[in-house]
């Protein structure tokens, strides 16, 4: 088993990881199996240093993280799969190529767009992550809603 694996599944069953200096913390440790805990301690350095990794990549802004080359995978709780978020649109065809869906892969600057919109709140995200997913929709351009007075 990978730190990696060790994480995605202890996630997945709920438990929250915590890299703390040189101490793991695991919540709830209720959820947390005699294996589980033996795995932890093998992978100690290795789980620790991926959390360490997603702490300094999630306290990135989009344009640092679209600098950083590095692809993301997200877990959200609107969608069963997984979503990509990737710096380049370069990035897009690797991803395919691996089987991912056009309609779960995220480039930075689709997000960008959709987050610059002032008003978007968190339920119109999820609808357009959703409706992307289901069509396997790229983003292409996002336009500020007009204002009512002009042109009418």
């Amino acid at each position: 088993m990978t730190a990696d694996t060790l994480i995605a599944d202890l996630r997945a069953r709920g438990v929250t990881l915590v890299a703390d200096g040189e101490y793991l913390r695991c919540r709830p440790k209720s959820a947390l199996t005699a294996e589980d805990l033996e795995m932890l301690k093998v992978l100690k350095d290795e789980v620790l240093a991926r959390l360490s990794e997603e702490d300094c990549i999630l306290g990135l802004s989009l344009r640092e993280f679209e600098r950083s080359r590095q692809a993301l995978e997200l877990r959200v709780p609107w969608l069963e799969d997984s979503l990509w978020l990737v710096p380049r649109a370069g990035d897009v065809p690797t991803l395919v190529g691996e089987g991912i869906p056009r309609g779960r892969i995220w480039k930075v600057r689709e997000m960008a767009d959709l987050l610059s919109i002032p008003s978007i709140t968190p339920t119109e995200i999820e609808r357009i992550g959703r409706l992307k997913v289901e069509f396997g929709a790229e983003i292409i351009s996002v336009t500020p809603e007009a204002d009512e007075g002009v042109g009418g």
